[in-house]
């Protein structure tokens, strides 16, 4: 069953519910207003105004700080007025014995640049009342991670799991980048060997129906288009592995050195 403004309004009374921060005003029948404190820049970093860019996510704190009663669950719904701007909030399900300020999370998922400021009706919060007592409340919850949070602690003591599942990211991340490379170097290697096959195969055609072009001068100017070919092969292949594979760039600069040496060394035989 939700609480409706009253009720709430007797709670605070008592010192429950909303335990600082309160501001009778922002009572709305069947939920209480929250409004801006602070908002945390991308390096966590507290800001009084923001602005977001189309796209852009941060992490508000609200002014008030809640405290649940063991019979009541608090949730976030977004305000309708807020919704319509093009602002997206989040936040959790507040459970029984959790004394927290409201960590939300707000995106801008218009097309406009958009203000966050301190005092902002950002959400609202509304209470609801429970069948029966939870056995275990919030505070009494072992390593309870956002119990009385004051100022942001971003994914608390979920750190290693968060640390183990952005390692799984970053690896399937460069895996498909790997692959990428890998189906890059390959059509343009046979983007290569086309075009090499082909200029040799002209070369070839109109220098045999010369018949007075030698047979040295022949290999000579095919050594010269294979060293040529085998540069440019070489940088495409260094450009798509990045220079990482270490092995490849030595056995391929041995392989040139020597194919250039060869050119140079049948340029300067006689006919």
């Amino acid at each position: 069953m939700l609480l409706v403004d009253k009720n709430i309004k007797e709670l605070v009374s008592q010192g429950k519910l909303i335990v600082s921060g309160y501001k009778e005003e922002n009572l709305k029948g069947i939920a209480y207003e929250l409004s801006v404190d602070c908002v945390y820049d991308s390096q966590k970093n507290t800001v009084l105004s923001f602005e977001l860019k189309p796209g852009d996510v941060v992490y508000i704190k609200s002014n008030e700080e809640i405290e649940l009663p063991p019979q009541l669950t608090a949730r976030i719904i977004e305000r309708n007025s807020v919704m319509r701007m093009g602002l997206k909030v989040d936040g959790p399900q507040y459970i029984p014995g959790h004394r927290t300020f409201c960590f939300l999370r707000v995106q801008n998922i218009s097309d406009s640049v958009l203000t966050i400021s301190k005092g902002f009706g950002i959400a609202q919060i509304v209470f609801e009342e429970l069948k029966e007592i939870p056995e275990q409340t919030y505070d009494k919850q072992h390593g309870a991670s956002f119990r009385n949070e004051k100022d942001f602690v971003g994914v608390g003591k979920y750190q290693p799991e968060y640390d183990k599942l952005m390692k799984e990211y970053k690896d399937a991340k460069e895996d498909l980048e790997s692959l990428k490379e890998k189906i890059y170097g390959n059509v343009l290697t046979i983007m290569g060997v086309f075009v090499s096959i082909f200029t040799l195969v002209s070369v070839n055609i109109q220098a045999f129906a010369r018949e007075t072009i030698s047979k040295n001068l022949i290999a000579t100017v095919n050594l010269c288009l294979l060293t040529c070919i085998a540069t440019l092969l070489g940088f495409v292949m260094l450009i798509v592995n990045k220079g990482k594979k270490k092995w490849f760039n030595a056995v391929y600069t041995v392989f040139l050195i020597l194919l250039a040496a060869s050119t140079i060394i049948l340029a300067l035989l006689k006919n």
